[in-house]
């Protein structure tokens, strides 16, 4: 007989405490706010900052599409992208950037 899946909630182990809602949101904005600063300061001709801005614009695009589909229940890989998801969208910019000339 197969297993039933698992259901990941709040009170599962599997997921870490502390990974509300509120507090993903709070760290993505501290990561962008530090990012913003970083990608002013630097000398390159607001190359870093344009691409960064790219990775925001994209994080929040991504982060109002989860929590329209789907805020009561989230996966794990919500939350991630909710705290982290403007480092990973940065990485695939800057990855994608020789590409865009």
């Amino acid at each position: 007989m197969a297993e039933e899946p698992k259901v990941i909630d709040d009170d599962s182990p599997a997921v870490p405490r502390g990974s509300t809602l509120s507090e993903a949101i709070t760290i993505n904005v501290c990561l962008q706010v530090a990012g913003v600063l970083f990608a002013s300061i630097l000398l390159d001709g607001g190359a870093f900052a344009r691409i960064f801005w790219i990775a925001c614009i994209a994080q929040w695009i991504g982060v109002g599409l989860i929590l329209w589909r789907r805020k009561i229940s989230l996966t794990v890989f919500d939350r991630v992208f909710l705290k982290y998801g403007v480092l990973i969208l940065l990485l695939v910019a800057i990855a994608l950037e020789p590409l865009r000339k």
